[in-house]
């Protein structure tokens, strides 16, 4: 019996992960390095929790860690692995095992909440914010970055730190990416490009319909479509990319509120702008129930700290998913009262709401998929300035005759 709980006691102390040594590690040897491949760092990585460790603490072997995905929000991790506070600070570590005639390599961080210090090999490669113990320590920065390691006999040991005190849930969002020099232009500068595409194509179409406003004030459907347009260009500008972090025009908790506005205003002015192209007998007051529930979370977005309004945003994509039953079943009115428009619109919204709520389920950590509504939102955009124009240009020959 006592051999047994011996045996027992050994088993269980080999296999406790909050007792393991630093063993997470990543193997690429075996996959595609053609040239220009892109590699998803994406596995369990050893977390010191609570600690703020150097590459050479670690190395000493005096600390123990824990097993955690990356990536993975700290409240909630994959099944089986136990969460963690929302705030707080920790160090992460894994060993990269790469071909050993590899040399060079360039590493894609993405943002996180809310600062990081990244070493490789023991050299410090990048930084975010500070990283610190407590809200007052800690100044945080978003900005995804790409930054050369160099591989030592075919590994590479990566050790990050970060700390979370002014968002409602930290971690490491989204993969780390590993490639050579030829998949550097995919990493860095291909997405910037896409992102100032869309971005200035959304804009564009909101400056056209405001403009198009201007010369007809009757008609509130530009003007909706005009102020929709608009936030989702600078909210493209604001997200993934991040490209108005680039600059010290404004602080980060400005850049965040402008941020989480955008979306909270872009419900009610598409709410707004549907009900006018598909006018129905409680338009008007689909209207007016959308700015009762988005000014509440704008009024919070200005007045209050980062940390505390993001913990509403799940229940206002609660309340914004409410709100596709009366989207679908207007739509469906006009579809069936054959108004003229109807199927073109009726495409562009398709692609819009699965985009949109792809984006809430991967917010939400449900699925893991990329963002997609900056697509979905670009090929709505696209059908309805389609569908306007082809409006007006019938309005206009009509006149004619």
């Amino acid at each position: 019996m006592l051999a047994r709980c011996i045996c027992s006691f050994i088993f269980f102390f080999l296999l406790s992960p909050q007792l393991l040594a630093s063993t997470a590690s990543i193997d690429l040897r075996g996959n595609d390095w053609s040239p220009g491949y892109i590699h998803n760092l994406q596995a369990n990585w050893d977390l010191y929790w609570e600690q703020l460790l150097l590459p050479s603490e670690i190395n000493a072997h005096k600390h123990e860690a824990i097993i955690f995905p990356v990536p993975g929000a700290w409240t909630s991790p994959h099944d089986g692995i136990q969460a963690l506070p929302g705030f707080g600070f920790g160090t992460y570590r894994v060993e990269i095992v790469v071909p050993p005639e590899t040399a060079e390599l360039f590493l894609f961080i993405p943002d996180m909440a809310s600062a990081y210090k990244l070493w490789s090999n023991g050299e410090l490669v990048s930084f975010n914010g500070v990283v610190g113990k407590n809200k007052v320590e800690e100044k945080p920065a978003y900005l995804p970055k790409v930054v050369s390691v160099l591989a030592e006999n075919g590994k590479i040991e990566l050790v990050l730190q970060t700390s979370n005190f002014h968002y409602k849930w930290g971690g490491v969002w989204f993969d780390l990416k590993l490639t050579d020099e030829s998949g550097v232009y995919d990493l860095r500068e291909k997405p910037i490009i896409l992102a100032m595409l869309f971005s200035t194509l959304l804009l564009s179409a909101s400056l056209f319909s405001l403009f198009m406003f201007a010369s007809r004030p009757k008609e509130k459907v530009l003007l909706y479509f005009g102020l929709f347009c608009f936030t989702m260009g600078l909210r493209r500008l604001l997200t993934d990319e991040r490209i108005l972090y680039m600059f010290d025009w404004l602080s980060w908790p400005v850049l965040q509120a402008l941020e989480n506005l955008c979306i909270y205003l872009a419900f009610p002015l598409f709410v707004c702008y549907f009900s006018y192209r598909f006018p129905v007998r409680f338009s008007k007051r689909a209207c007016r129930l959308s700015w009762l529930i988005a000014t509440p979370f704008c009024v919070l977005a200005l007045v209050t700290d980062v940390s505390f309004y993001t913990q509403f945003n799940v229940p206002f994509q609660i309340l914004l998913l409410a709100s596709v039953p009366y989207i679908l079943f207007t739509y469906g009115k006009a579809l069936l009262a054959g108004k003229r428009g109807a199927p073109i619109f009726g495409l562009g919204l398709l692609i819009f709401l699965v985009t949109v709520i792809n984006d809430i389920l991967t917010y939400s950590y449900i699925i893991h998929t990329p963002n997609l509504a900056h697509l979905g939102t670009l090929a709505f955009v696209v059908f309805q300035a389609v569908d306007l124009l082809k409006s007006y240009l019938y309005n206009f020959a009509t006149c004619l005759l």
